[in-house]
């Protein structure tokens, strides 16, 4: 069990400032698609697929919580509140159980961590007396609310001690009553050993059950498109519903809400009240003043009022979909696509398009557009960084431009000199874009799958070019990303196993003659590939080319040689040394993505987290995972570094989160220096070195100018740990820091007041 302050690490997050501490955390989720509701504190909270959201009805206010704010899990599927304890229970989709009290997350994973053969799912939470009943495919769970354990676990309560999926459950009069899709059995919580199934007995049988509720002191069900009622033995109805499946039932101050699927009921001893059927709902809870608050798939929290005509839509701030498939930065911008094709690149028809991130807010562009509003699969995004124009390539439906974050126009085959080109399958044209980048001149760079001429040039001017790949052009129907090399050569990965294609276009200062391309492979002298299934490339400060594979990770030395005749180009193999052994840098592990940061360093997203490792390769510096971080997954699909902020932004098969990496840009000057914490605790353990020219060094002395420690930049960040040469903590007093360029023609001194 883990326990950790939600409190003061959501004021951290909503408290942040400019100066953010190095190391700290942010989660970027979407929590639109709310799936369960729990009334507590007077405040409403709501379980999502992103985690956590607090609505607080009397200011208005919203609080998120993910697994950065200490949540053991994301797709949270149940919450329920507790008066007696003044606790909540989360459950997650993986059987993960979280209890928030007093501010604090403690974890709770023994359903998670015990092998159960078969479904493992947790369907519903029932408190009575001090525990907690937990209804699962496999049977119940007892948890003991007192103890903060598990004290009993019944399963196999079917006829003949066959296994039976529990939906929900029920107590009353010291008998519990558990709907299964096969009926309704009961038995005595009195009962010595409820865990032997002899002690249920079926009180209603042959038809599913899927709800079951204590509600005006009577035992309600759902069977049948019906609900009935009960008591003694005896079964009367007590509301039609027609053709429907109940999927959640609530008893609220005197009210039942009856939620079917389709629309929410209000009903009173029988009585239809009201009826609520917007949108897409999957639970329903009434608060005392009356008013109604529904959890939606798409449109968040929806609040029905009961002194308002129309509802209220509480959604919090973050981006418009888990997904990413692409990002790239615009000073301290960050740009996101969402969609586009499957693993088999057919298209997806996703319409989450893309979203933009400011540094404090999220805007997502999903608002009708009539040029938009048939385009789907948002799949790549480019800024051009000399006039800040936004690129959108959808994988089926074209490209768009963005001018100050609206919609300026879309690139249509023919028009105006487009040179883009469809491909057509039939009567039916599938327009493709799988690759956006700019060169130093302003000129786009895109990749048109299914076209004559694969490769696209359009400049600042809207002049077009267009390149065919001759031989290579049958190789692949879809190249993706597009990665410039210093001499201008573009990198693409062809994917379905077609290895890594470098295409160069001629007429230029080292190519005074036509296009040229070349697949580079596996074999020796064709690019050395430990693998075929390639991820990413991406280009070091030194020129070298990364790639991520299937196989390992590989860097090209001498990309300048790969159309020299003759010449060695083949990709090579970091080595390091484990244990006085030599072997690979992740040997073959599957490599999901790779990225250079301002320092050179270079981070890694395998399946099993994220690693940053030194600028050679040599050093793993740090390796962040589930376990160790707030990591949301350890399938790390993509990886972003803002070169103006530092911020490192990890994408992943359940969202995206970021960390104030301690690597930035390098400053022109030292004219922005700054020192911060200053004055510093050393409990903090860490002062941070901003504004720095890039590879700056930084010598520490006393007051008396002896030198305390000598240390390098990042790009633009440096931090000292407040310690001396030797790893012990300096003293209490004023440390004078005196930094200077690499050739020492540029300098500054600043100071920082350490105490204890």
């Amino acid at each position: 069990m883990r326990k950790i302050n939600l409190y003061i690490l959501c004021m951290l997050i909503m408290g942040n400032i400019a100066a953010q501490k190095l190391g700290t955390w942010k989660a970027h989720m979407p929590f639109s698609h709310i799936n369960n509701l729990a009334e507590g504190n007077g405040d409403i909270w709501t379980a999502t697929n992103s985690g956590l959201f607090m609505y607080d009805n009397t200011y208005n206010t919203v609080r998120t919580f993910t697994t950065v704010e200490g949540l053991g899990e994301t797709e949270a599927t149940l919450i329920r509140y507790n008066d007696t304890h003044k606790l909540f229970m989360v459950v997650y989709a993986n059987t993960n159980i979280d209890i928030i009290e007093n501010e604090n997350v403690s974890h709770y994973p023994d359903i998670l961590k015990t092998p159960i053969i078969g479904k493992k799912q947790i369907n519903h939470i029932y408190y009575y007396r001090n525990f907690a009943y937990l209804s699962c495919s496999f049977g119940i769970v007892r948890f003991d609310l007192t103890k903060r354990e598990i004290s009993e676990s019944y399963q196999n309560l079917g006829l003949g001690g066959s296994s039976v999926e529990i939906n929900s459950l029920t107590v009353k009069d010291d008998s519990i009553y558990a709907a299964t899709p096969t009926g309704i059995i009961a038995a005595s919580t009195l009962s010595a050993n409820l865990a032997d199934y002899h002690q249920w007995k079926y009180i209603y049988q042959n038809s599913a059950c899927s709800q079951i509720i204590t509600h005006d002191n009577q035992i309600i069900f759902g069977v049948d498109g019906t609900l009935q009622i009960y008591n003694n033995g005896v079964f009367s109805p007590y509301y039609y519903l027609g053709k429907h499946l109940i999927t959640t039932l609530e008893s609220n101050y005197g009210n039942l809400i009856v939620n079917k699927g389709d629309s929410i009921l209000i009903l009173n001893k029988g009585n239809l009240v009201n009826t609520y059927r917007d949108a897409v709902k999957n639970h329903a809870i009434q608060i005392k003043n009356g008013d109604i608050y529904l959890a939606d798939n798409s449109f968040g929290l929806v609040i029905h009022r009961l002194n308002s005509s129309s509802p209220d839509y509480i959604i919090p701030n973050g981006p418009t979909s888990k997904n990413l498939t692409d990002m790239c930065f615009d000073g301290t911008d960050l740009w996101t696509a969402t969609t586009g094709p499957n693993q088999i690149f057919s298209p997806l028809y996703g319409n989450d398009r893309f979203s933009h991130y400011d540094g404090e807010r999220w805007i997502n562009f999903t608002q009708s557009d009539p040029i938009m509003n048939n385009m789907r699969d948002f799949y790549k995004i480019a800024v051009n960084p000399f006039n800040k124009k936004v690129y959108v390539g959808s994988f089926g439906y074209g490209m768009i431009e963005m001018i100050n974050n609206k919609l300026s126009q879309a690139f249509v085959p023919g028009v105006n000199g487009c040179k883009l080109d469809s491909l057509r399958l039939g009567t039916y044209a599938i327009f493709q874009i799988s690759g956006l980048t700019f060169d130093d001149k302003g000129n786009l760079w895109i990749s048109n799958p299914g076209a004559k001429d694969v490769i696209v040039k359009m400049d600042s001017n809207y002049k077009w070019e267009s390149y065919n790949l001759g031989s290579l052009s049958g190789i692949s129907d879809v190249f993706v990303d597009i990665v410039l090399d210093d001499l201008g050569q573009k990198w693409l990965v062809a994917p379905r196993g077609k290895g890594v294609l470098v295409f160069d276009e001629g007429n230029n200062s080292y190519n005074t003659g036509g296009s040229r391309s070349k697949l580079l492979g596996t074999d020796v002298g064709s690019g050395l590939l430990p693998d075929l299934e390639v991820s990413q490339v991406a280009k070091d400060k030194d020129g070298n080319m990364w790639v991520a594979t299937k196989k390992g990770l590989v860097v090209f030395y001498s990309p300048g040689n790969i159309f020299t005749p003759k010449a060695n180009y083949d990709a090579q193999r970091i080595v390091i040394t484990v244990n006085g052994k030599p072997q690979w840098l992740f040997g073959e592990d599957v490599i999901n993505c790779v990225a250079v940061d301002p320092a050179n360093r270079k981070w890694v997203g395998t399946r099993n987290g994220a690693y940053l490792i030194s600028a050679d390769g040599q050093k793993i510096l740090k390796n962040y995972t589930k376990d160790n971080s707030p990591l949301i997954s350890n399938f790390v699909s993509r990886i972003g570094v803002n070169p103006t902020t530092g911020e490192v932004f990890f994408a992943t098969d359940k969202g995206m989160v970021s960390v104030k990496g301690d690597a930035s840009k390098g400053a022109d000057n030292y004219d922005s220096l700054l020192v911060f914490p200053n004055p510093v605790n050393s409990n903090n353990a860490m002062v941070t070195i901003k504004g720095l020219i890039e590879n700056s060094n930084i010598k520490i002395t006393d007051a008396a100018g002896n030198l305390v420690n000598e240390i390098q930049s990042n790009g633009g960040i440096a931090t000292w740990d407040i310690k001396n040469f030797k790893g012990e903590r300096v003293h209490t007093g004023v440390y004078l820091i005196f930094v200077n360029t690499a050739d020492a023609l540029e300098h500054k001194v600043a100071k920082v007041l350490v105490f204890h």
